[in-house]
């Protein structure tokens, strides 16, 4: 905070006045401290679309394509330094001597210099498409789709200023992934033909855009220097020496694509019914079921076979990131939804979801845990919610007056337990933390299993577990401190409108969000659990949704 944005003007210029006033970065269980990454990056866009439709009798034909070019010149920015400790500690900003108390350091990274880059994507697109009606009560839908994402895996990449790349990428120019040929079908029944009873059902096969995001470290592997230390000195990690010359006896760390990188696939199918009560309500079923393959993740492919020696299947490489197409991701549920359109001055909507997903990851290219034993990272995934209950209403009361509600009920999502420290040697951090699981425990179980079971593997690791803050492990917790972050809120509106000459009307309007005064714990910018089981607030969540809020307010409409 406080620090100036460099001139946009002087985009792709690196002099030291620009860095002068970043601080290195400081991770512990608990907090993150210091300087974020910067860059200054941009995109040229160029898209070339046509789309038609045809009507022909019974049938409505739809078909067109698009060739979209996306170019990217990027900065890629350094890394002055981030440390990891094992454990929270106390220390002042504003005293930089208090650094030198910091103890338990786990990993030192840094990255330099400072590069500029240029990201290539090319995306051809097709589809036709028939909707055809050949009985009044009857309507399918059949269609195709080709995508294509045209010499984007790093095809630019110029081996011959990184020659001793190619013994890891192969070469890059015969990257494809072709045959995203994507069917769709679908039908709606209509089952008497007086428009009460409908069946639907459909299905489709779909390809994801390969988010350019895990491509762009490969474009500067080797042309920038990437030190990862374990149990590095503090606060001194290069021994005395300068980072260049440190950096220039150890074994690179480098991040590539791999050579099979494909598009994700994803397989999706609905099926349907809705029924008439009666005039003005209905009630409708439907079931999803989702399976998408060929994920995009990444993996350290040079991960020590032994944890203890260290020593990698690659001895002239350190760590060895690679961008694959290895993940899963499972979806199903069933909704349900009672709906009384607006008649006799009232309306609601009654709905209730179960569901389930389970998937080997959470974000973009997330990180395999442990590259040996990938199957420890399939569970429930982060945003698994196994139900959901909504109603809402409004009636509208004498003098027009209107007031409605939504009540919300979710059930809570599941966390992992983090080991905290490095227990695999493979280097690996998210968000400055390392990601192994505590042994005996695989991706997403709080909340899931008994939380016994899992506080009991919990304390076994921390009593088991010494560093130079706790030479004689760490204390015991209890599932107590365990959060959920189910939620249970009611908001309620009245509004009153105003007539006022014309079309012009002015309305008043109250509003209470979480009318009862509920606690609803919740992700706040990517902050959810602890799962550093190290931590003394390991299980909990340490952000909320507002207790209450009252909010009142007038609007002219004209």
């Amino acid at each position: 905070p406080g620090l100036p944005m460099w001139d946009v003007s002087r985009k792709g210029e690196f002099p030291p006045e620009r860095f002068t006033s970043y601080t290195q970065i400081y991770n512990f269980p608990s907090l993150s401290w210091g300087a974020n990454n910067w860059s200054l990056n941009w995109t040229d866009r160029r898209e070339y679309r046509d789309d038609f439709s045809v009507t022909a009798g019974n049938h409505l034909w739809k078909f067109g394509g698009a060739y979209l070019s996306l170019t990217s010149p990027e900065e890629q920015p350094n890394n002055s330094g981030t440390w990891n400790f094992t454990s929270d500690q106390p220390f002042n900003p504003s005293d930089p001597a208090s650094f030198a108390n910091l103890r338990g350091a786990s990993q030192f990274t840094a990255s330099f210099p400072p590069l500029n880059r240029k990201m290539l994507n090319h995306w051809i697109q097709g589809y036709v498409q028939d909707e055809w009606r050949p009985l009044s009560n009857l309507t399918l839908d059949l269609g195709l789709r080709y995508d294509n994402q045209y010499h984007s895996f790093n095809h630019n990449l110029d081996l011959t200023l990184v020659p001793r790349l190619a013994e890891l990428v192969g070469d890059p120019k015969t990257r494809a992934d072709n045959n995203n040929i994507g069917p769709r079908a679908g039908v709606a029944w209509d089952v008497r033909g007086d428009g009460r009873s409908v069946v639907r059902a459909a299905y489709g096969l779909y390809y994801q855009y390969l988010m350019q995001g895990g491509l762009r470290p490969e474009l500067t592997a080797l042309r920038q220097t990437n030190i990862s230390i374990r149990n590095p000195t503090y606060p001194d990690p290069y021994g005395g020496k300068e980072a260049i010359t440190f950096a220039s006896t150890a074994p690179p760390n480098v991040s590539i694509t791999d050579h099979d990188i494909r598009n994700a696939k994803a397989e999706d199918v609905n099926v349907g019914f809705s029924r008439e009560l009666r005039q003005n309500m209905a009630i409708h079923f439907d079931g999803v079921y989702t399976d998408i393959t060929d994920m995009a993740q990444t993996a350290n492919i040079n991960t020590p076979l032994d944890p203890v020696t260290g020593v990698r299947p690659r001895p002239t490489w350190g760590r060895i990131i690679q961008l694959q197409a290895g993940g899963e991701h499972k979806y199903k549920a069933l909704f349900v939804r009672l709906e009384k359109r607006y008649t006799n001055r009232y309306q609601y909507l009654v709905s209730y979801t179960l569901a389930k997903q389970d998937n080997t990851g959470a974000g973009t290219n997330p990180l395999i845990t442990d590259f040996y034993n990938p199957g420890s990272d399939w569970g429930p995934g982060s945003a698994d919610r196994r139900h959901a209950f909504v109603g809402s209403g409004s009636i509208l009361l004498p003098y027009d007056i209107s007031l409605g509600a939504v009540w919300t009920l979710r059930s809570t999502m599941p966390f992992s337990a983090r080991a905290g420290i490095d227990l695999n040697a493979d280097g690996s951090t998210v968000n400055g933390q390392h990601t192994d699981y505590v042994p005996g425990t695989t991706r997403n179980q709080g909340n899931r299993i008994s939380n016994a079971d899992l506080l009991s593997k919990v304390n076994a690791f921390r009593a088991a577990t010494r560093d130079a803050t706790h030479p004689n492990g760490y204390a015991p917790l209890t599932d107590s401190q365990f959060d959920t972050n189910g939620i249970n809120r009611m908001d309620v509106r009245v509004s009153k409108s105003f007539p006022l000459s014309g079309s012009r009307k002015v309305e008043l309007i109250a509003q209470v969000f979480n009318l009862f005064g509920h606690d609803n714990l919740i992700y706040l910018g990517g902050l959810g659990w602890q799962e550093n089981a190290l931590s003394n607030s390991f299980g909990k969540i340490q952000t909320s949704q507002p207790r209450q809020q009252g909010e009142l307010a007038v609007r002219v409409v004209f």
